[in-house]
């Protein structure tokens, strides 16, 4: 029974047949029986709804923190990929450098032509 609702337990009624009174408690025990079951069952329906949206919200969350991790990994990727390429970059101006450096002073060796090691030059033949 629902609680503050005022049900009586015998009839208030001034003549009263026993064969209802023994009816009014058979009723009252058998709402008072499956009231719980009533109750429980709701109860039980609501739960169910209830952990079905929670799994939903965790799906949910779980995707988004998903993709969170894969923008920040691909973000650090990015960074490592600039890095390196950077570093290519640097590499391959010091050698341009260091290599025009080495064609001007004539200090570089071909093998499709011989060196003057007099003069520190190559020589066509």
């Amino acid at each position: 029974m629902p609680r503050g609702l005022p049900i009586f337990t015998v009839p208030t009624y001034e003549n009263v047949d026993p064969c209802m009174i023994e009816q009014w408690v058979v009723n009252l025990t058998n709402c008072s029986k499956t009231m719980p079951v009533i109750l429980i069952k709701y109860a039980w329906a609501d739960r169910e709804k209830a952990l079905k949206e929670i799994e939903e919200m965790e799906e949910w969350l779980t995707k988004q923190k998903q993709q969170v991790q894969i923008t920040k990994f691909k973000q650090g990727m990015q960074v490592r990929v600039d890095k390196l390429e950077n570093d290519i970059k640097m590499r391959k101006q010091s050698k341009c450098i260091k290599d025009i450096g080495d064609y001007d002073s004539g200090c570089i060796i071909t093998f499709n032509k011989k060196f003057d090691y007099i003069y520190g030059a190559n020589k066509v033949i």
